[in-house]
């Protein structure tokens, strides 16, 4: 069985087309994918797709306890790596559950085994949840406190922590 494309009018058999529901779609995938690579190459639809992407994210952010809760931790988490050596140790003891000294002894064994890590570079690696955020129910204080536990943190090289996004994989102890 063959279908007609909408876009180069050649007839092409129906897998070459994809599936809308339970409908093909009007072009072919090869019309439809340069269709795509030539609007998403439009600068102004570039813009468009950046605004979308940004009011979708907000709302998400607004409307998900979860979602708000876990933001929340990571952006404390930053401002204590941000400013760690003039940080309080009872923020340290109030948001890892250990003192100052012991966090960033943590810390430094992971920066030996990784050359290049340090704290005046982070940004280039990223505080990891070794069980992510979305394993735990962020809904109570002590729930909170166990995903942001100090022996639940580590520091990974960003590429790394991105390409791991909320996969959960046991680690050996340091």
């Amino acid at each position: 069985m063959t279908k007609q494309c909408n876009d180069c009018y050649k007839y092409k058999p129906k897998s070459a087309f994809a599936k809308n529901g339970k409908y093909l779609h009007a072009k072919c995938r090869e019309c439809q994918s340069k269709y795509h690579k030539q609007w998403r190459s439009d600068p102004e639809n570039h813009e468009r797709l950046k605004k979308y992407w940004i009011k979708t994210s907000k709302r998400l952010v607004a409307t998900s306890p979860h979602r708000r809760e876990a933001d929340r931790l990571r952006k404390i988490n930053r401002r204590i790596i941000k400013d760690i050596e003039t940080v309080r140790n009872e923020t340290c003891i109030d948001n890892f559950g250990c003192s100052k000294k012991v966090f960033v002894a943590r810390f430094e064994r992971y920066f030996e085994k990784n050359p290049g890590m340090t704290w005046e570079n982070h940004g280039a690696w990223h505080m990891d949840h070794i069980k992510p955020l979305k394993e735990f129910k962020l809904d109570t204080e002590e729930n909170r406190k166990a995903a942001n536990h100090y022996t639940n943190l580590r520091p990974v090289w960003g590429t790394a922590n991105l390409k791991k996004a909320a996969m959960y994989e046991m680690e050996q102890t340091i």
